[in-house]
């Protein structure tokens, strides 16, 4: 199985998690303005947490030390959160998108652009020099 169907398949998971605390905190915040958009930020961040661990242990099957992947991820994530709050915000409040919509286009986007950054970056096997 490709790294790409691995990060779909957990990926599954890891965006069910995400969903469902989307869902609580969505439910807990007023459903006008930019409180859906602050929802999202958080649904992000704690899932970026979780996703971390199930990708760099079943995704990528990553033997680089935490004190390399978890930074790198950190960054990859903050660069997603940026821009897929951005894409959430305008597609729900500029477009006017029903926020499940607005939720499954940005995550898509946003998903692979993660996986990218994730496969070329976080997770990038070490190049190891023989001296030969």
């Amino acid at each position: 199985m490709s790294t790409f169907s691995r990060f779909f398949f957990i990926g599954i998971g890891n965006t069910t998690v995400f969903f469902l605390f989307y869902q609580a905190l969505y439910f807990l915040f007023s459903h006008e303005g930019h409180w859906p958009t602050f929802a999202w930020m958080i649904a992000w961040i704690v899932g970026s947490i979780f996703a971390h661990y199930t990708h760099k242990r079943w995704t990528f099957k990553s033997d680089r030390d935490i004190q390399w992947t978890l930074p790198w991820t950190i960054a990859v994530y903050i660069f997603g959160l940026t821009g897929s709050t951005i894409t959430f915000d305008i597609l729900l409040i500029r477009m006017e998108l029903h926020h499940q919509i607005a939720w499954f286009i940005s995550t898509i986007i946003w998903g692979i652009i993660d996986y990218l950054g994730l496969a070329n970056v976080a997770f990038k096997k070490e190049v190891v020099l023989s001296d030969e």
